[in-house]
């Protein structure tokens, strides 16, 4: 694990004023601060969608009629047609299901 940033009373009088300096210099736009060390916090986030990801894939590798019931779903009936491959029915249901006209 990464160590978490410790910001010294120096530290935060330098970055306030780089933070200042370039609000100065922009239109309204966000100013972000990147440094090269990780918090935990970003490591707890991967750790967490990890395990949401093989999650997942354990449950579709189970009950494959779940991954089936959600294409369908997804697509409005249109699963039935099975003429086309399954990567193509869940291509064609995400995009029926994300583009909503």
């Amino acid at each position: 694990m990464a160590k978490v940033n410790q910001f010294t009373p120096d530290d935060h009088k330098i970055v306030t004023s780089a933070v200042s300096q370039a609000e100065k210099t922009t239109d309204g736009e966000i100013v972000t601060i990147v440094t090269g060390e990780s918090d935990h916090y970003g490591d707890v986030a991967w750790a967490i969608s990890g395990l949401v990801a093989l999650t997942a894939l354990l449950v579709i590798s189970l009950f494959p009629e779940v991954y089936l019931g959600i294409i369908d779903w997804m697509a409005g009936g249109w699963s039935g047609i099975t003429a086309l491959p399954y990567w193509a029915l869940f291509i064609f249901a995400a995009l029926k299901f994300l583009v909503r006209a």
